[in-house]
């Protein structure tokens, strides 16, 4: 496999393959000779890759030539972590999973593949049935490994906080994770690519990926009558009338296909959600109780009654180390949308 994140490797659960793609296994035959290091392949070694990109992986390995010894096909194989024989954290099955995603433009023709740390990898894993429980948090809210990810504990993925020329730079994680693959004798080739990455549009600072738990609402879900709010909302916008009237196809395109919208946002000022969630059972409390406490402080003290506030004042008779208090704040299309009916509702 190849990666252009070594720190995603801890998260790796799978391996994801083309069924379009062409893939033989290959013997290697001989080294390229007189470099000043040691590579890591050696002749007698059997590497399976695309066709096409054959030759690029020999010459990014410095293998002077490798044999075809055969076909092979990806389906249904189970490989082993590159990690395994390190440490028995890593000691699972890591199944081999079909992807259109996967490309044979350059790299191996197979992609590493952390269903935490990225949207195609998150998408190919549910596609095959894989659990979300299954999926591991391996980097806190701070950019560093948490404390139960094997061998890797603490380092830094990416640098949050300090000097100012230090922030939004990439810590010791890459350099601490490949040097952990050439201990396990799992690290074919490493080089320089130059490619694009994402940045923050606000600090233009690099980002990562993360799963993080986040609410929704269901586009599609039966509301009890037999109708799903995207209906309603489709059937509310052919009722409208437009003017122009090309508006209504521009709307009606955007929620006939719209996903689940995602109204939750982690920031530190806005309308907050304002719920508690059982830590036992991970549900919503639904208590008419606790939400008029909540109403009644922010009509009192606004809304960051709900984050200056403990959580014993809107619990009432409730044990606050129960649930947890979500602080996360709504979408502001959210606000926006709700608008109309906070301003129409005393007329």
């Amino acid at each position: 496999i190849w990666t252009t994140t070594p720190w995603t490797i801890p998260a790796n659960r799978a391996i994801s393959f083309n069924p379009k793609i062409a893939y033989a296994t290959y013997e290697v035959e001989a080294m390229v000779e007189g470099l000043a290091f040691e590579p890591w392949a050696k002749p007698g070694d059997r590497l399976v890759v695309a066709e096409k990109l054959a030759d690029d992986v020999f010459k990014a390995a410095m293998i002077a030539s490798a044999r075809k010894v055969a076909a092979f096909d990806p389906s249904g194989v189970v490989c082993d972590h590159p990690l395994a024989r390190l440490d028995p954290g890593y000691g699972f099955d890591v199944p081999l999973l079909a992807g259109d995603h996967v490309t044979d433009d350059a790299g191996t023709g197979f992609v590493h593949t952390a269903p935490g740390h990225g949207a195609d990898d998150y998408n190919v894993w549910l596609a095959h049935g894989l659990s979300r429980e299954d999926i591991p948090d391996t980097v806190d809210p701070d950019g560093a490994y948490y404390p139960h990810v094997p061998l890797f504990a603490g380092l830094k993925v990416i640098v949050t906080e300090g000097k100012k020329d230090k922030v939004g730079k990439f810590g010791d994680a890459n350099k601490a994770v490949m040097d952990r693959l050439i201990e396990a004798g799992n690290l074919l080739a490493r080089g320089r690519l130059e490619h694009s990455y994402p940045h923050s549009w606000r600090s233009k600072a690099p980002v990562i990926f993360r799963n993080t738990p986040q609410w929704f609402i269901r586009m599609d879900e039966d509301l009890g009558d037999g109708s799903t709010l995207r209906q309603r909302a489709l059937k509310a916008i052919a009722d409208t009338a437009f003017h122009p009237d090309h508006g209504r196809n521009r709307i009606g395109g955007m929620v006939e296909t719209r996903p689940d919208w995602l109204i939750s946002r982690q920031r530190n000022w806005g309308a907050p959600l304002a719920m508690f969630v059982d830590k036992t059972t991970g549900q919503p409390l639904v208590d008419e109780g606790v939400n008029q406490r909540i109403l009644d402080a922010i009509h009192e003290g606004g809304a960051d009654a709900w984050f200056t506030r403990p959580a014993g004042d809107f619990l009432g008779e409730r044990d606050p180390d129960r649930y947890e208090k979500i602080e996360d704040i709504l979408d502001v299309w959210f606000d926006s949308g709700c608008t109309h009916a906070f301003t129409l509702e005393g007329r």
